[in-house]
């Protein structure tokens, strides 16, 4: 009896957990997960200086029927040099890069809104391979972000 009453305990305990995720314990949407999967950040280095942070989130994974024609990404950074700045994906300079407003469009996929950060919609041409995102000016350079393409 027992053994019967603490595999029981065990069953119901065990039952209970389930049916949560990581993601059960927080109040946020469907598009919110997705773009905590597809999110990446990198500090921004100037010589031997953290100069700042970039997150880039790769929108093609979010919203797939909206972005599918290019890459493309929702980048906000904080750095002190502000001019200049170039994305590059693959090694290829971005074919639009529009500046947004601390509240935009996008603004609902993160917990983030800062005005001290910049925020941007960069758009890259369509790659087969794996995206190797980075941002760089004359003063600084983040590390590579790799996002996973999916299998066609």
């Amino acid at each position: 009896m027992k053994t019967f009453l603490i595999t029981i305990l065990f069953m119901f305990v065990f039952n209970a957990c389930s049916t949560k995720n990581a993601f059960s314990s927080f109040k946020i949407t469907p598009a919110q997960e997705k773009s905590e999967d597809n999110v990446q950040s990198s500090k921004i280095i100037d010589g031997e200086t953290i100069d700042g942070l970039v997150t880039a989130i790769y929108l093609n994974k979010v919203v797939p029927k909206t972005y599918k024609e290019n890459e493309y990404f929702y980048v906000y950074l904080y750095t002190k040099h502000n001019n200049n700045i170039k994305f590059l994906l693959n090694g290829n300079e971005a074919l639009k890069v529009e500046e947004l407003e601390p509240q935009n469009m996008f603004t609902y996929l993160t917990s983030f809104n800062a005005e001290w950060s910049r925020y941007y919609l960069v758009a890259f041409k369509a790659e087969d391979a794996n995206l190797s995102f980075s941002v760089r000016n004359e003063h600084f350079y983040s590390n590579k972000l790799i996002f996973e393409k999916e299998e066609q």
